[in-house]
């Protein structure tokens, strides 16, 4: 709107003021939209910037302003931060760790207060997890045993789980060139009945052990099994993580039919989580499926936990082959079997330990010596 005054005399002159502008807006502005941190996001160092989509006002264009509020809870009855910006984007540095929930709202020239935007949880982890502790070998070990399991502590690290391990181990205590450096996964193979990885389930023989099998349903609806081999119970705390996979090629597309990965703890009387598809080619292909969030995974589950392949006919037979090379379950877990005999001398050994958030931290090495002359 624009308004004026004009004055007049009993003579007829007028005269005008000034003609001055003023805007009427009651509408609120929208709310922005979130773009980073991502929901969830979980942020390893303490310097976060947040971003949120620019808002445009009808009447007054480039004058919003945007609140951020950063709260301990979801409710944000307990504020953490909070401050007017004027742009649309905003650094905070975070003065302690932890999980944060975070909003924005607009607000125009004419006061008026937009909605807020979506909640989004942001978890701030700058610290490294405990270091965790060996239990065995100890510090000082003589053992005459040339193939050692490993065994340490579990780490807890409530901000960035999970967390994973690297076993390390060396001639010396400096780890300058390690024996072995990786992450401890175990690889439970399901093999036929000569203890070898099978090539087709036709060469299945015999029926299977409380470990593992194979179930493979072909167009005539007939079942081949295999039985699992060899493999050394673990002796630390329940599995940490757990995948079944399978390495396979097919000899040709799939047109109508599925491959269904899953698995049983009941001899296939109820099935767990699946993971189906369709081969598209006669390419070599592993496919793992995780499965640790199933349940609380003991080392007697994984006893009786058989992995089945099935074969789901679905429509016209396709006429494939489906070659399986094997058929597998990898676990980590805070025991691990070194899978290479090891030479007489002495050794050091130790574990990382590194957070979700990027963090590492080392347990203190430990020395052993293996000693299998007389």
């Amino acid at each position: 709107y624009y308004w004026r005054v004009v004055v007049r005399d009993g003579a007829g002159n007028e005269n005008a003021s000034e003609t001055l502008r003023f805007t009427v807006d009651t509408l609120a502005p929208p709310a922005p939209v979130l773009l980073f941190p991502e929901n969830r996001s979980l942020e390893n160092k303490k310097e976060v910037t947040f971003g949120w989509t620019e808002v445009a006002d009808n009447w007054a264009p480039g004058y919003e302003n945007y609140l951020v509020q950063v709260a301990r809870d979801q409710a944000f009855s307990s504020l953490y931060h909070e401050n007017w910006v004027g742009d649309n984007s905003y650094s905070l540095t975070f003065a302690e760790d932890g999980v944060f929930w975070w909003r924005v709202r607009a607000a125009d020239r004419a006061g008026n207060l937009g909605p807020w935007s979506e909640n989004r949880r942001l978890t701030v982890d700058t610290a490294a997890p405990p270091a965790p502790q060996l239990l065995f070998p100890t510090h000082g070990t003589y053992t005459n045993e040339n193939q050692l399991t490993f065994s340490w502590t579990k780490v807890l690290d409530l901000l960035s789980m999970p967390v994973t391990y690297r076993l390390q181990l060396a001639g010396e205590n400096s780890f300058a060139s390690p024996y072995y450096d990786n992450e401890p996964w175990t690889r439970l193979y399901a093999e036929n009945s000569s203890g070898e990885n099978f090539l087709s389930p036709e060469n299945a023989k015999g029926a299977p052990d409380e470990n593992f099998s194979l179930a493979i349903l072909d167009n005539e609806n007939r079942s081949y099994r295999l039985w699992g081999y060899g493999y050394r119970r673990g002796e630390g705390e329940n599995l940490l993580f757990l995948r079944m996979g399978v390495r396979y090629r097919a000899s040709g597309a799939f047109d109508n039919d599925n491959l269904v990965l899953t698995y049983s703890l009941d001899n296939g009387k109820t099935f767990g989580s699946r993971h189906a598809w369709t081969p598209r080619d006669n390419e070599v292909h592993e496919l793992e499926v995780d499965i640790t969030g199933d349940r609380v995974w003991t080392w007697e589950d994984v006893e009786k936990l058989r992995v089945y392949l099935l074969y789901e006919n679905e429509g016209p037979a396709d006429g494939e082959n489906l070659y399986v090379d094997s058929l597998y379950l990898s676990c980590l877990s805070t025991s691990f079997t070194l899978p290479q005999v090891l030479g007489d001398g002495e050794y050091w050994w130790r574990v990382v330990v590194r957070d979700n958030a990027g963090h590492e931290n080392l347990s203190p090495p430990a020395w052993f010596l293996v000693d299998t002359l007389p």
